[in-house]
């Protein structure tokens, strides 16, 4: 974890890839995703290393500094509305890409589909054990 008056940074491995979270002075326990907070607030999004980490923080510590302890609130709705339209774009592509697996859950849910299932292992056992 580094510490500074600006904000506070925490570095973490996950499955060997390095996450990094960001607080503000003002709420130190509320930890944001670095990544996702320099997306919302700059446009640019990092690399998640060590190497894509550093270069964005020291060319933005100013900006950082700043959306982080005056800007808090701007920032808070910059992140919120980020996370909005991830969300958004992520519903949208679940129902657009999922309707076989509609389809099946449909079929194998529906109490029909269990009689039907049923009916034709019957047959396929009484026509194995004929021969």
């Amino acid at each position: 974890m580094l510490e500074s008056n600006a904000f506070r940074l925490r570095f973490q491995r996950h499955f060997g890839m390095v996450d990094l979270q960001v607080a503000a002075p003002a709420q130190p326990e509320e930890w944001w995703d670095f990544t996702f907070t320099c997306e919302a607030v700059f446009g640019e999004r990092p690399e998640p290393s060590l190497e894509g980490y550093g270069p964005l923080i020291h060319r933005n510590l100013a900006g950082l500094t700043e959306a982080l302890g005056p800007k808090l609130s701007k920032t808070r709705e910059a992140v919120e509305r980020q996370a909005a339209e991830r969300q958004k774009r992520a519903n949208d592509y679940a129902l657009e890409n999922r309707p076989l697996e509609t389809l099946i859950g449909r079929f194998l849910f529906h109490p029909l589909s269990w009689l039907i299932i049923a009916v034709v292992l019957a047959i396929v056992f009484f026509a194995v054990r004929r021969f």
